[in-house]
């Protein structure tokens, strides 16, 4: 009986350490399941401020790459802003340089104009024609100038012609033939239309016949024949052409 006490006491006692372990494995475990569960919460919330910091990040980022871009328009606009403030710069000086210009010649033109007038005033009538052919642009005038300026073209070029072609062939019987072509060539840009504007070519083709130069007397001729068809001179151009193609 006495066995049956010891055995039923060694098996509570083996029960009550039995449970006593299993208890403590059950705080053990409830306590390692307390910490793993505190340790996710704390992974979860690392994460989740982790993914909320990449979140921020990636709105600041396409803030930044937005008002970069904004920023890259404005200065692209303001280069472009720029660009045409030069050119409308550019522009301006330009205007203003050629009023400058226009003014200048305008200002040479009138007294070329008065020079032309003194001229005519003394007498020195190819002088003022040459003023009004070579000095004056009846464009920059205006009317009252241009009125004046045809008045003295109408008054000298005619006569100025005749007197340039007599200069011209008295040096052509001096054999002065240089200073006579030239003479010739001034009568003929002053007037075309004369009854001398034919013998100012043919007496420029013989006078650069004498001197050798036959190319100028293939062309004055050719002018000759080309303007003048019908010349008392036409015969006596070919005449040189024939004398320069036999040597």
């Amino acid at each position: 009986m006495d066995i049956n006490k010891n055995e039923k006491k060694a098996v509570w006692m083996y029960a009550a350490i039995l449970f006593f372990s299993a208890f403590i494995v059950l705080l053990l475990t409830a306590y390692s399941q307390i910490k793993l569960n505190r340790n996710i919460m704390e992974y979860e919330d690392q994460i989740n401020n982790e993914k909320q910091q990449n979140i921020n990040f990636k709105l600041d980022l396409a803030t930044m790459v937005k008002k970069n871009e904004e920023l890259n328009e404005k200065i692209a606009q303001l280069e472009q802003e720029i660009l045409q403030l030069k050119e409308q710069n550019s522009k301006a000086l330009e205007d203003i340089n050629q009023l400058k210009k226009r003014f200048s010649s305008s200002k040479d033109m009138y007294e070329n104009l008065i020079f032309a007038i003194e001229e005519l005033e003394n007498d020195n009538i190819i002088n003022c024609a040459l003023i009004l052919n070579t000095k004056i642009d009846a464009s920059l005038l205006d009317a009252k100038g241009r009125d004046m300026y045809r008045y003295l073209v109408d008054s000298t070029y005619k006569p100025a012609s005749h007197l340039l072609y007599n200069q011209g062939y008295q040096l052509y019987l001096e054999k002065d033939y240089a200073s006579a072509i030239e003479k010739f060539k001034t009568s003929l840009e002053l007037s075309e239309n004369e009854y001398i504007s034919d013998d100012c070519l043919y007496f420029i083709a013989y006078s650069e016949f004498r001197q050798g130069n036959f190319e100028k007397v293939k062309e004055a001729v050719n002018q000759l024949l080309t303007k003048y068809p019908d010349s008392s001179y036409k015969g006596d151009a070919k005449d040189l052409l024939k004398m320069i193609a036999n040597g």
